[in-house]
Parts: C-alpha cells; sequence; structure tokens
C-alpha cells in the first residue's frame, strides 16, 4: 500500500482477501463476516476491520487461481499464491499481473480446461 490507514470490509461470503503483512512477511485471510449475497432476503452483516500500514499488499482473487491445476491434477492451492506473494512482494501491482496473468494463462490453457469441458459435455 502506499499509504497507511484503516479499511473496513465486508466479506459476503467470497473468497477471503489476503492481506501480506510488510513488515513481518505475514499473510493474514480476512475471513467471511456475512453470509453469501443472496443468500437470504436481509442480513446483518458484521463489518471488519483491518490496519494498514506502509508495504502492505492486499490481494483480491478468485477461486480460479487457487483450484486451477496442471496436468498432475495439482491444484496451485493457497500455499503456492502465498509463497508467490511473499517472493514477488516487491513488485508493483502492474509488475505482479504481467508476470503471474501470463502463468496462470498457462496452467489453464492445459490440461485443467479441457477436463472441465470435457466434465461440462459428460453431465449433459
Amino acid at each position: 500500500m502506499h499509504s497507511a490507514g484503516p479499511l473496513r470490509y465486508v466479506n459476503c461470503g467470497h473468497n477471503p482477501a489476503l492481506l501480506y503483512r510488510g513488515n513481518t512477511r505475514d499473510i493474514v485471510r480476512m475471513n467471511s463476516s456475512c453470509f453469501p449475497v443472496g443468500m437470504f432476503d436481509r442480513v446483518s452483516c458484521e463489518i471488519n476491520r483491518a490496519d494498514l500500514a506502509a508495504g502492505d499488499i492486499l490481494v483480491l482473487y478468485t477461486d480460479g487461481i487457487t483450484e486451477a491445476e496442471n496436468s498432475q491434477a495439482e491444484e496451485f492451492g493457497m500455499e503456492r499464491l502465498s509463497a508467490v506473494i511473499r517472493r514477488d512482494s516487491s513488485l508493483s501491482a502492474e509488475e505482479f499481473d504481467g508476470q503471474h496473468l501470463p502463468e496462470c494463462r498457462r496452467l489453464l490453457s492445459g490440461s485443467w480446461l479441457q477436463r472441465r469441458r470435457h466434465r461440462s459435455h459428460s453431465e449433459m
């Protein structure tokens, strides 16, 4: 983050954001604080707060990243995502995307996408 200060957030059933703490290299999962959007007509959500410091990184992602599989059916997973965040914490957001999105596309264009298409057709 370029500036420090409080962050208020609500997570309504999505993957938890990850907060990389620059001073400790810890990664904090910003867990769900509410039911998924649309489950109920009325829901009261708890608003969470995190104090951000210079050097912290907020990472938003989808399960398309963590559940992506290689040709041996191994998921990318949270451990690998956390390792990538720690390893490349000095990159800008643009550099991070430029380096890692092509890797994800290569992974997804292989056997994972083909198996997914096969499952979709076989379920029809």
